[in-house]
């Protein structure tokens, strides 16, 4: 019996193999199995006895993970609406809104750090005059592969973000204290994602690059930061701060039916209105701004509420953002040593003058032969850039303006290239030259860039990055340059305002785009890196100073440069030493001065040093005019008579010259035009804005989401 049973078992076992070898062909000769699904990335946080873990994605296609939709502030919404952001209770995860918007993304490389003290972290502010953007249109992919963590942040915008009444009940920069509480988290939680929380570098571009430069000028973000980088936008750009957010507070209170005192009643009134209804007070404040300043407001793109001076503390309250101005700030040097990146693009204005303030300006060009003159002079009244410079030396830019622009009116293509120079050199160039002088002067290492790629039409970022903003709406115009977030692509995928897909133009790419963004993307890496940006093949980048205002000019073949706009500044400026040099006097069409002119100049030192009001080696905003013993003395040399007369009302030098004209180097500047697409959503708070076509401005003469992701704890 038991041999029979053994038998059995034996059978069975040879019948088994035999199935399994079959089923092992039929495997064999069938479709093989997928590959099993990569688990998506969790990160364990453990901070002040809490814990909680943080489900994140793995972008396949690109190879990098991604945390999107990670609150940092809890929502400020209802009686919080307005009110500074307040840090989050973990255990209280709501879901994303379109007035819920403190929410930040986190990205970085599969290849997680190789030491225990992580990789350096970029924090993005993205621009767009405080009312439009999204951190989730901003593709870090490339920036992803230099091995970086990269954190995109949303924060209130418009009202919601920046409304101010000048009082304690209502002081502003709520948006300010978002980023601010951003800039916290990343610091508190960065570690756990593979970054370095003792290398944050914060950057920017427009108004996100004025904002990171004002964070970094706080006293509540001291501490935080390594590094700061600022693309075509400053602490000292016309568009930076509102001088006047009590005046606009009104407008916004009126514009939706709110008393405008006493400060409690409106707040209460603006906190009950649906954010529909402030968001078409915002869009409307802008019509009217366009409509009242013209070009000039188009092109600085202050058109609602913004940052605000709050003024000092009293002790009773929480501390303020600001308790004192950029320009002052900057002059008391009291703030950490930190690198600063900055720079503009080559034609900052060109797209809005090219297109859709073309005819207007062409035709007000030509009924009213002060109009330009009358531009320049609006500028100078707006900027503390030129401070006592307005009032004492108006008189030298109106005639100097007017001797620029004379011949010019009979060639549109020509005039208009003139007054983007005039625009790009004082609304943009200007501010960024004399903070990269004053940071080099008090806060540590300063370097400069000019991007001066001409890309394809549908390359121009512009449109693909900041729709609606007036500055870069070209009207479909074809001219070509390198306007207004002209760079952006060259930096960031642009995506949709929710992250999805691409606002790419059609159209044939820039067969050198894929060389300029790995020389831009890597720059920026360095700079995050080791406090110094640099190129490969180029050496080490100049740092630039009062004395040696060196430069990169970025472009598929990058080069070295030095004295950056050398005598459009020094006019702008007011740096007289520059205006002195032959370099300036050949550039106006001066030939040269006489030797008792010079020797005058050289006795009147004393003199300058003391009528040029300046922050930086009395350069800041030269009172080129009031120069001591130089009143009522002509220099022959000139080409034309010039004469300092003293001002019997104010005491101050004024300039008078002859009618003649200057002889000028012309210098071609080219202008370019975006495509623009217009969202009149976001993921954050941001809006279409409206087209208006104002009045224009000239210069001193120059020439040659997914979210929320899942959050558990």
């Amino acid at each position: 019996m038991a041999r029979v049973l053994l038998n059995v078992m034996l059978l069975i076992a040879v019948i088994c193999q035999i199935t399994a070898n079959h089923r092992v062909k039929r495997i064999v000769g069938g479709m093989p199995a997928a590959v099993p699904p990569e688990d998506d990335p969790v990160v364990f946080v453990y901070l002040h006895e809490q814990d909680a873990r943080v489900f994140g994605n793995r972008d396949r296609p690109n190879g990098y993970y991604n945390f999107r939709g990670i609150r940092y502030a809890e929502p400020p919404v209802g009686r919080f609406r307005f009110q500074r952001a307040r840090k989050l209770k973990l255990w209280e995860i709501k879901i994303i809104g379109s007035e819920d918007c403190l929410f930040l993304n986190v990205l970085y490389s599969i290849k997680l750090p190789d030491s225990s003290e992580g990789l350096p972290v970029l924090m993005w502010i993205h621009g767009g005059g405080y009312r439009r953007g999204s951190a989730s249109q901003y593709g870090v992919s490339h920036l992803v592969d230099q091995k970086l963590v990269v954190v995109t942040i949303q924060y209130r915008l418009g009202s919601l973000g920046f409304l101010s009444a000048g009082t304690k009940e209502l002081p502003g920069n709520a948006g300010m204290f978002d980023m601010s509480l951003a800039l916290q988290w990343i610091k508190d939680y960065i570690k756990f994602f593979g970054g370095n929380p003792n290398k944050i570098t914060v950057f920017g571009q427009g108004t996100g690059a004025s904002s990171a430069i004002l964070l970094s000028l706080s006293q509540i973000t001291q501490g935080f930061l390594s590094g700061v980088m600022a693309m075509s936008g400053s602490a000292l750009s016309a568009f930076a701060i509102d001088k006047n957010p009590i005046a606009t507070g009104r407008e916004v209170a009126q514009k939706n039916g709110c008393p405008t005192s006493p400060t409690f009643e409106m707040v209460k009134c603006l906190q009950e209105l649906p954010v529909s209804a402030l968001i078409q007070a915002d869009s409307g404040l802008q019509e009217l701004r366009l409509a009242a300043q013209g070009v000039l407001a188009g092109l600085t793109g202050l058109l609602g509420p913004a940052p605000c001076i709050e003024g000092g503390n009293d002790g009773r309250f929480l501390p303020n953002f600001f308790d004192k101005s950029p320009l002052d700030g900057l002059k008391s040097g009291k703030f950490p040593k930190i690198p600063l990146l900055t720079g503009v693009t080559r034609d900052e204005t060109s797209s809005a003058l090219n297109g859709q303030y073309r005819n207007e300006v062409l035709e007000n060009v030509k009924k009213d032969p002060k109009y330009l003159d009358n531009l320049v002079n609006d500028i100078v009244k707006g900027s503390d850039l030129f401070g006592e410079l307005y009032n004492r030396t108006d008189e030298l830019i109106k005639n100097v303006g007017s001797k620029y622009f004379g011949f010019l009116k009979g060639d549109p293509s020509t005039t208009l290239n003139k007054v983007v120079e005039v625009t790009g050199d004082s609304l943009f160039n200007l501010p960024a030259f004399q903070m990269a002088k004053m940071w080099s002067k008090y806060f540590g290492k300063t370097f400069f860039y000019s991007f001066d790629q001409q890309s394809e039409r549908n390359m121009h970022g512009g449109g693909q990055f900041l729709q609606g903003l007036p500055i870069v709406e070209d009207g479909n115009n074809t001219n070509t340059g390198v306007a207004h977030g002209d760079d952006l692509p060259f930096v960031f995928d642009p995506l949709s305002l929710y992250g999805n897909g691409s606002t790419g133009g059609s159209g044939a790419s820039d067969p050198n785009k894929d060389k300029v963004q790995n020389i831009t993307t890597q720059l920026v890496a360095q700079f995050a890196r080791t406090g110094e940006p640099s190129i490969e093949g180029l050496g080490p980048w100049p740092t630039f100073s009062g004395d040696k205002t060196n430069y990169i000019s970025i472009s598929s073949t990058p080069r070295k440069q030095s004295n950056f706009r050398f005598c459009q500044m020094a006019l702008w400026g007011g740096i007289l030493t520059q205006l002195q040099s032959s370099t300036c006097k050949t550039f106006w069409g001066i030939t040269k001065f006489s030797e008792d002119a010079l020797g005058n100049l050289e006795k009147a030192k004393t003199g300058v040093q003391s009528g040029i009001s300046s922050a930086v080696n009395n350069t800041m905003t030269g009172n080129i005019l009031n120069v001591g013993g130089l009143a009522n003395t002509s220099f022959p040399g000139l080409g034309l008579p010039i004469s300092l007369k003293q001002n019997k009302t104010t005491g101050a030098s004024v300039v008078q010259n002859s009618p003649d004209v200057i002889n000028t180097h012309e210098v071609a500047s080219t202008v370019d035009t975006q495509e623009n697409y217009i969202n009149p959503v976001t993921q954050s708070y941001i809006r279409v804005t409206t087209k208006k076509k104002p009045s224009l401005i000239p210069t001193p003469p120059p020439l040659i989401p997914k979210f929320p992701i899942r959050f558990r704890i």
